[in-house]
């Protein structure tokens, strides 16, 4: 895992070099091992290498092609190395000495920008075409790795995080109110703006040009697919061929110079990948090991979902001799001291403040007993574990009207009523037009007593022409009720909602830890989008494709003891230790004419009062409060660099 940049003087000023350098210097933190520069006129590029893969002691980048064409540096990790060696001829003892970034530039020169369709990992590269004079940027397909761009006067610059283009004075350290609002409204992360105004991101599974005259354009190259489809003879086929795609998405996470750790919850995603994890590592003697948050006992809220994950973590991880569980409490990590690391290190607010104490509690601990590599499972719900809620709809979209009245049967099968209704409403709501739809979500939002925004939230952005535009081109409604699609492309808009190489970025800063998600591998996306919705419910089951693939890592009781629980649910043990601090942090917004624009801060200072004195809700206010650190911090680093 590296971090790159990169200026390109438009000008032909020929300060690329030294301003390239700056940009070097900030990104220190996302890569410590070694640097590169590599410079020619008014063209620089740089990287800086942190060496969390075997083969990363031969990465000596920048690279240049053997005809001297091609100039490339990349952030990167290719999950199917062998499979591109094959193709490019290189022989597989050849293939050991070499860093990804050198198969990456063989693929480049082999077949260009067309690599992209060939090419499986996380990655964001940059590579330096002399002969027609352009720069060519891409991002992986579901964006693991970010990257960041400014246009200035006259040059171009790019980076793997914000932090190394606010290093150039030319670059404003200021708050980006759109993005801002984004996270406020809880929009996907479509827009191209950073959290810094002037500094746009690369979008995942997007390509960028840049050409010497100024001309930039961007290009989407992969979506996940809704046409593809995969059909087999025997249900257990599905299994297998599961099970075949799961465990390579997780074989090829492994490679790693230090060792292996992994999330683990009382769900199914997680300890999912831990069990894959820990069955292929024990067969060359390898230790996982494994960390489950567990709340403080104080002041938990009264819930219906399970609070304290740790013990069905430890039925899974106890079946497998090499896992280590460690169940963590954050009792020692700070709310306040967060949002300055996330300011500093990962460049953005937090979008779930208390979750994000937990996961970078894992992270540290993990880099204690010498792991570099953290196994996750962010997007299982909608690969591993989708529970094929849309099973009625798509046999009734497909006219199969007699099996749609057996699983109907089974899926009303104990239910009462309302859960009756519940059922024949997710039937029906994809199904009916957009105005429908708004119609009856909104009606139900109301009679569930459901907000349309979150406490602390300025309501009048909803009033705003200008942001009912920015929702509606966010693929949402004004109202914010819930869109209803067919399956593969419910499945496909979440897939793409969150962008989550910021906090990859940030936990390889904050402690060495590189962050692998299996479940976003894009070959196990396009087979759990190929098959048959029928193979995740059936029968009134869900998960029905998980499950009988668990079998063969866990005993049947397991497997149905599985359940959702409640993340983060000492937030307000958290809260109260800390409420005088974030009393404070709301009182610095007073006299910030943007914070008034984005929040309720009235409304946030009467939250946390009744917080102090009872047992309000007061979860909800953390990400307001959380974007008006980032602002006025950002607001803050922009007057100290102006009175310099």
């Amino acid at each position: 895992m590296s971090a790159i940049c990169g200026i390109v003087q438009c000008d032909r000023q020929p300060t690329a070099a030294l301003r390239c350098a700056m940009v070097q210097a900030a990104l220190e933190p996302y890569g410590r091992d070694a640097q590169g520069l590599w410079h020619e006129g008014p063209i620089a590029l740089g990287s800086r290498l942190a060496r969390l893969l075997p083969e990363d002691s031969y990465d000596q980048q920048p690279l240049v092609s053997g005809d001297g064409r091609f100039i490339l540096i990349g952030d990167v990790r290719l999950d199917n190395r062998s499979a591109l060696a094959e193709a490019l001829g290189i022989s597989a003892s050849r293939l050991r000495s070499l860093a990804d970034a050198d198969v990456l530039l063989a693929a480049y020169v082999r077949w260009e920008q067309q690599s992209l369709h060939r090419l499986v990992g996380d990655f964001a590269f940059a590579v330096w075409d002399r002969q027609r004079q352009r720069l060519f940027l891409a991002r992986d397909h579901m964006g693991r790795r970010p990257l960041f761009f400014h246009q200035g006067n006259g040059w171009f610059g790019f980076a793997s995080m914000p932090a190394g283009l606010l290093a150039l004075p030319e670059v404003p350290v200021a708050p980006d109110e759109e993005r801002l609002g984004d996270l406020l409204l809880s929009l996907p992360d479509h827009s191209d703006h950073s959290y810094f105004a002037g500094i746009r991101r690369l979008l995942p599974g997007h390509s960028a040009t840049v050409r010497f005259d100024g001309g930039f354009s961007t290009q989407r190259y992969w979506l996940p697919p809704t046409e593809e489809r995969i059909h087999y003879d025997r249900d257990d086929d599905y299994v297998d061929a599961f099970l075949e795609t799961l465990e390579e998405s997780v074989r090829c996470r492994l490679r790693s110079t230090g060792g292996i750790a992994s999330q683990i919850s009382g769900g199914f995603d997680s300890a999912t990948i831990t069990s894959v994890a820990a069955t292929l590592l024990a067969t060359s003697g390898q230790a996982l090991h494994a960390f489950t948050s567990v709340p403080n006992p104080t002041d938990l809220p009264s819930s219906g979902r399970l609070l304290d994950e740790g013990p069905l973590a430890a039925e899974v991880a106890s079946l497998f001799g090499n896992v280590r569980h460690e169940c963590l409490c954050t009792d020692d990590k700070s709310i306040t001291t967060l949002f300055e690391q996330l300011f500093e290190l990962y460049n953005r607010p937090a979008k779930n403040v208390i979750n994000l104490l937990w996961d970078m509690s894992v992270a540290q601990r993990a880099a204690a007993h010498g792991a570099t590599t953290l196994l996750t499972g962010e997007l299982g719900n909608f690969t591993l574990s989708y529970d094929g809620r849309q099973l009625l709809n798509t046999l009734l979209r497909e006219g199969r009207l007699s099996e749609l009245g057996q699983q109907l049967r089974w899926q009303w099968r104990g239910r009462t009523l309302r859960g009756r209704l519940g059922v024949l409403y997710r039937m029906l709501m994809p199904s009916l037009p957009n105005s429908w739809q708004s119609i009856l979500e909104q009606g139900l939002k109301a009679m569930n007593g459901r907000a349309s925004l979150e406490a602390g939230v300025n309501a009048a952005l909803l009033r705003d022409r200008e942001w009912q535009r920015r929702i509606r081109q966010a693929g949402c409604r004004p109202n914010m009720t819930i869109m209803w699609y067919a399956s593969r492309m419910w499945r496909q808009k979440l897939l793409l909602r969150h962008d989550f190489a910021e906090y990859g970025k940030g936990t390889l800063a904050l402690c060495g830890v590189d962050r692998r998600d299996p479940t976003v591998d894009i070959r196990l996306i396009h087979f759990c989008q190929a098959i048959p919705e029928a193979q995740f419910n059936n029968q009134g089951v869900d998960r029905w494709l998980l499950r009988r693939a668990l079998r063969r890592y866990w005993p049947e009781h397991l497997i149905a003891s599985r359940v959702k629980g409640k993340q983060g649910a000492d937030w307000q043990f958290k809260m109260k230790r800390e409420l005088d601090a974030l009393i404070g942090e709301v009182a610095s917004l007073d006299n910030q004419p943007l914070a008034h624009r984005l929040l309720d801060v009235g409304a946030l200072q009467q939250q946390l009062a009744q917080l102090g004195a009872s047992r309000v809700d007061g979860f909800q206010a953390l990400r307001p409060i959380a974007v008006g650190h980032f602002l006025r911090t950002a607001i803050q680093r922009s007057d100290w660099r102006a009175a310099k």
